[in-house]
């Protein structure tokens, strides 16, 4: 039977668990390559925190929307009607990413009575 050559130090110690880590959360503990109950404490209250975060970024443009649709039918401006903003925006529209030199127009299409055919004018991107 053939023996493996013992492997050198530095090969044992660049694939082995760390007993201890310098992290943006503190000090991560793992003795013999197994987390603290601290670490795998603090571990799991920021993976939860990520997922509330990944939740709220997932969300916020349906959201959005949502409200967007809300605040047209609070001014009567009903699902398949087109709004038409007939000026340029300037710096004191609140829209956040709008420009000075576009056209706007929004509608909301009502999709629960079946498909709806919608025709655009030519050059309307």
């Amino acid at each position: 039977m053939t023996h493996a050559a013992p492997l050198p130090p530095q090969v044992v110690e660049s694939v082995s668990t760390p007993e201890r880590v310098e992290t943006h959360l503190g000090t991560l503990e793992f003795p013999l390559g197994v987390p603290t109950d601290e670490t795998a404490d603090r571990l799991y209250d920021h993976l939860d925190h990520l997922h509330a975060v990944r939740g709220f970024l997932d969300a916020y443009s349906g959201v959005n929307l949502w409200a967007a649709r809300r605040g047209l039918a609070d001014v009567g401006v009903r699902d398949h009607d087109v709004l038409l903003f007939s000026e340029f925006m300037d710096a004191k529209s609140l829209v956040l990413t709008g420009n000075a030199d576009t056209v706007y127009f929004i509608t909301f299409l009502d999709l629960t009575e079946g498909p709806v055919v919608v025709e655009m004018p030519p050059l309307t991107p």
